[in-house]
């Protein structure tokens, strides 16, 4: 059965929308609850007369490897590059 170019265009929306990870999915949460512990918001669960100390190691973590990633891909002054192909202004992939 061939596919109408409206249904793979929905089809290809939607994969792109999964990955892009619109709001309330799983690993949207995820990344929420990973930020909070990032900047070191409290877990909800805090009761007065007991500690509610929260640790900033996640923060820590990252921005001490954050230089040496970020080095890897600002070593070269041009990664990539992009040429057009055709009247359509179509790009391809071109090593530099």
């Amino acid at each position: 059965m061939e596919m109408t170019e409206s249904e793979i265009v929905s089809i290809l929306k939607q994969k792109i929308d999964r990955g892009l990870n619109e709001a309330g999915g799983e690993i949207s949460e995820n990344r929420l609850e990973n930020y909070d512990r990032y900047i070191g918001r409290g877990y909800g669960t805090e009761r007065d007369g007991y500690s509610s100390v929260v640790t900033r190691e996640a923060m820590e973590t990252v921005e001490w490897a954050l230089p040496s990633i970020m080095r890897v891909f600002t070593t070269s002054s041009s990664v990539v590059r992009y040429s057009p192909v055709g009247p359509e202004g179509r790009s391809q992939l071109l090593p530099h």
